[in-house]
């Protein structure tokens, strides 16, 4: 059995006074997403354990959209009563297939496509498939534009009082000052696009594997402070250890 105290599974929220954020509980612990392990049986021990949010596992959008997407979504997503509140996690680029993709989720989710309560982009995948694909840390660093426009579709397509849509994002390379400066810009950009809630990980896209090292929580504080001035909630992701 997984352990729940596993490094950067469990991570700390801190919030500005959102109604969205308050209707959920203002969870203080969130179980962060991980490709094809956060399943439903998973997030259900996850919660019992202290975890007031999960994610799905990662969505690929293109695989979701595609001709086969309703057959790779049934492999790859489940859900029931009892299984909120709950984020769906997407990894593409092209607003629109990221929004059949998401059509097709919520779909799926049938009677409980209320415990989908947030449809979060993949900003911060940082390995080699993600940049073939053109997703995660590689599409934020090389092309952010294209990550404002997917936020802004899923905003315009989907997004209600019970529904909002998120970012999951890492801290620019190389990880100074200034690389800080333009990760903030950019996620007040994403804010500005309807991002209600921005997950932001304390490590570059060159921190990874056995190159990980430490995350940078100032750099996550700071990015927290340009957001506090959208009324955007924040959460802080990586080197979480246990639930204190």
């Amino acid at each position: 059995m997984r352990c729940l105290s596993a490094a950067m599974l469990l991570t700390t929220a801190r919030a500005v006074s959102t109604a969205w954020w308050r209707s959920i509980g203002s969870p203080k612990h969130v179980c962060a997403p991980m490709v094809d392990q956060s399943e439903l049986a998973f997030r259900e021990l996850s919660r019992r354990y202290g975890a007031g949010l999960c994610y799905t596992p990662m969505l690929h959008a293109g695989l979701a959209a595609g001709d086969s997407g309703i057959q790779y979504l049934e492999r790859q997503f489940t859900t029931r009563r009892g299984d909120w509140p709950l984020s769906a996690q997407f990894a593409g680029h092209d607003p629109a297939v990221v929004c059949k993709a998401a059509e097709r989720t919520l779909a799926l989710a049938g009677d409980c496509a209320d415990n989908i309560v947030a449809l979060d982009l993949n900003l911060g995948c940082p390995q080699q498939i993600a940049r073939r694909g053109r997703y995660g840390a590689w599409l934020w660093e090389r092309d952010a534009d294209a990550a404002v426009g997917v936020v802004r579709a899923l905003r315009t397509h989907f997004a209600t009082d019970e529904r909002v849509v998120t970012a999951k994002v890492r801290i620019l390379p190389p990880g100074d000052e200034n690389a800080v400066r333009e990760t903030a810009d950019r996620c007040l950009r994403l804010a500005d696009a309807g991002a209600s809630l921005i997950c932001v990980h304390g490590r570059t896209r060159e921190q990874n594997k056995q190159l990980s090292g430490a995350a940078n929580w100032a750099s996550i504080k700071a990015v927290r402070e340009a957001l506090a001035a959208r009324d955007v909630v924040t959460i802080a992701n990586g080197g979480i250890g246990d639930l204190q």
